[in-house]
């Protein structure tokens, strides 16, 4: 469904999601103590990539090193002028 405006977009709320029921699943992780294995770190890794891609598809220039600060945004957009400028070598980025 697409939305025109943001009037006519329904934000959901706690009462729009279905009931979550929780299946656990006995596992033994060798990297664990205890053979357990982490839950709350796992999903912590998908915000940097997605981040990392929307600034690729942004400014057209891929930065692999996190953090992604302002300097290094910064850094990679200027390098990309001057190989695209021709005043450097491709290999040096």
């Amino acid at each position: 469904m697409l939305w025109t405006d943001f009037r006519s977009y329904k934000i959901l709320a706690a009462l729009d999601v279905p009931e979550i029921v929780p299946i656990l699943v006995t596992t033994k992780d060798p990297a664990g103590p205890f053979g357990a294995k982490s839950i709350a770190e796992i999903p912590i890794s998908s915000p940097a990539a997605a981040i990392a891609n929307a600034v690729a598809d942004a400014t057209g220039v891929r930065i692999r090193q996190l953090p992604l600060t302002p300097e290094r945004v910064f850094r990679a957009l200027k390098a990309a002028a001057q190989v695209a400028a021709g005043t450097v070598e491709s290999s040096a980025r």
